[in-house]
């Protein structure tokens, strides 16, 4: 019996995953998925279908980690945008994943890890090459469903986007099309041992440029405001973000500017057999919502 542990399985990414993962299981029916969240409600429909079971994992509590993890085969495993410390989180929680004999961790990476040292990602990804359980690191691009989530609130209200970013091009990726090479990795695990993986589209774009493209694909002006530093954080508490997560905001928009160009690669295309999503597909397909508000407040 293989048994693959899904951490942050009610996230975005996770629940990414799991939509890609069940039609490749259907064929491994050795094959248990473990839903592991902090929210049994969040899973409990996904925990009804194929031979799947939720259990509680909870990141900042040391105490739930050992039952979720007993009997894991193959372990995905990200970091919680709140969660920097790793010392005092991943350290520990390594030697919990080497005490249960996890087989195999797919780790959800950023694209750079390997080259920036300061950022989080990088120690984790050496704490596990450390450890010696055989590994698969994801290396994603910029998120384009950023529009859906941080940046929501600005393109609905003030229709721009404001970020620090200059007028440097960035790779993208769909997560959709990341939750599809994760499945690959996690059905398919012994292909893709000990290896990393950066995950783009074909395209690199500044955020002018994706201001542009969203405004022709949903027929609203989107313009591009290039922010301060500091004003951007200022911006961001305003908006009730956490100190924590202003600075990592600031920080995944302005590094770009001081380094080079991040790499395009044909990973997901070689993983998945299809081409990556434009950001002309991904606006058109999910940023319909910049003209629904719009028809919403002309209404009232």
């Amino acid at each position: 019996m293989t048994t693959i542990t899904l951490t942050g399985s009610s996230g975005l990414v996770g629940s990414n995953i799991l939509k890609a993962l069940i039609p490749l299981l259907d064929s491994q029916p050795d094959t248990r998925v473990r839903l592991a969240d902090r929210s049994l409600k969040a899973n409990a429909l996904n925990g009804q279908r194929m031979n799947m079971s939720f259990v509680k994992f909870d990141f900042e509590d040391p105490s739930t980690w050992a039952a979720a993890l007993e009997g894991t085969t193959t372990l995905f495993l990200l970091r919680p945008p709140q969660i920097a410390d790793v010392k005092a989180v991943f350290n520990p929680l390594m030697e919990v994943i080497e005490a249960a004999e996890v087989q195999h961790i797919v780790f959800l990476s950023v694209q750079g890890a390997p080259e920036t040292s300061i950022i989080p990602h990088h120690k984790i990804e050496r704490l596990i090459i450390d450890s010696g359980i055989p590994y698969t690191f994801l290396r994603p691009a910029y998120f384009m469903q950023n529009f859906l989530g941080n940046l929501r609130k600005d393109l609905v209200k003030y229709r721009h986007i404001y970020v620090p970013a200059g007028s440097t091009p960035i790779s993208l990726i769909d997560v959709r099309d990341l939750g599809e090479v994760a499945a690959q990795v996690l059905a398919h695990p012994d292909q893709y041992l000990n290896q990393g993986f950066d995950l783009t589209s074909d395209q690199r774009l500044s955020f002018e440029q994706m201001a542009n493209i969203i405004s022709k694909q949903t027929g609203q002006y989107i313009r591009y405001h290039n922010a301060w530093l500091v004003p951007f954080i200022l911006h961001r508490l305003i908006q009730s973000d956490s100190f924590g997560l202003s600075l990592v905001m600031a920080l995944l928009h302005y590094a770009p500017r001081w380094r080079a160009p991040s790499p395009l690669t044909d990973e997901v295309l070689r993983i998945t057999g299809h081409a990556p999503t434009t950001f002309d597909e991904f606006a058109r397909r999910d940023l319909t919502y910049v003209h629904d508000e719009d028809k919403k407040r002309i209404r009232t």
